[in-house]
């Protein structure tokens, strides 16, 4: 069996090695990135495309259909980015086969892929069948990538066709808030609507600090408030993770939430709510005002 991996992210390919192992399959890359960061993807053969900074991803489609053609893979598994899912969509029009988006996991029988998808806001999950050719897109930090190591095996260039789109790339700014990687953590302290305002997130970056980890938050402070940029957002149609310790600091625990932590070692909870959905799904919980409590955690922590 053989899988073709796609990510926009040069960090969500080890991700995908790994779900291509769970499948029994080979996994063969397309990338869009230099010769040498091409050279460190784990997979046994890479197809690279140079970066060119005038183009934009969608440039790249004809290269990445052109690998399926030349490779014919049993599936195409792409990060479910947002570039990523327009390009599994595009691939799967062409190829005129389904894309299932946002797989929870993903297996083999017989002759047919079985996926799980989250539906209805995360409160239910169906499963997904499908026996031909197919494009599954996987949500970041839903496949374990430890221990998947190594350097690609063959490697091969794939010019990609003059842009014929009307739209141009004229520049590159970083995005504010800077990186983040939050599917890597070993480590989160994560915020809710249990703060008040913007400036009391410092509460949580000071305990963050002080145990090196990673600062997440729930949709609301995302996306409803704008507190956090959208890459810090947990939950179902967010980040999934799986790191050693969870600390969900003002976080009332509903569902849409949880399922993005339910593979946590060890989850700690701070609520003044006794009765919050968070503490239902906690290893510790400490039931009190947040505004007091994490001031001394981290004032504990540091000594």
């Amino acid at each position: 069996m053989k899988a073709l991996i796609f990510s926009d992210r040069l960090n969500g390919y080890a991700e995908l090695v790994a779900a291509s192992k769970s499948l029994g399959a080979e996994a063969v890359a397309f990338i869009v990135a230099s010769k040498d960061e091409a050279g460190k993807c784990p997979a046994s053969k890479v197809y690279q495309s140079d970066v060119d900074s005038s183009k934009m991803l969608d440039d790249y489609f004809p290269a990445l259909r052109s690998v399926v053609d030349i490779e014919k893979p049993d599936v195409v598994l792409i990060s479910a980015t947002k570039r990523g899912k327009l390009m599994a969509g595009r691939l799967a029009a062409v190829n005129n086969t389904s894309a299932i988006t946002d797989i929870s996991s993903l297996e083999v029988d017989g002759d047919a892929f079985i996926g799980e998808q989250m539906y209805y806001g995360g409160i239910a999950v169906r499963t997904l069948k499908s026996k031909v050719f197919t494009i599954v897109t996987i949500p970041q930090g839903t496949f374990d990538a430890t221990g998947v190591v190594g350097t690609a095996g063959e490697a091969v260039n794939v010019p990609v066709p003059a842009t014929s789109g009307k739209i141009v790339r004229k520049e590159v700014r970083p995005k504010a808030g800077g990186q983040v990687n939050l599917a890597d953590a070993k480590r989160v302290v994560s915020v809710g609507r249990g703060f008040v305002k913007r400036e009391d997130l410092n509460i949580a970056q000071e305990l963050a600090s002080a145990i090196c980890a990673e600062l997440g938050c729930t949709r609301p402070v995302a996306e409803g408030e704008g507190w956090m940029e959208t890459a810090r957002y947990i939950g179902v149609s967010g980040v999934s993770l799986k790191p050693d310790v969870y600390l969900a600091v003002g976080i009332s625990g509903q569902v849409q939430h949880t399922i993005g932590i339910g593979s946590a070692k060890t989850i700690i909870a701070v609520n003044k709510d006794k009765n919050a959905p968070i503490f239902k799904c906690c290893d510790y919980g400490i039931v009190g005002d947040l505004y007091k409590i994490v001031p001394e955690l981290t004032k504990l922590i540091r000594g």
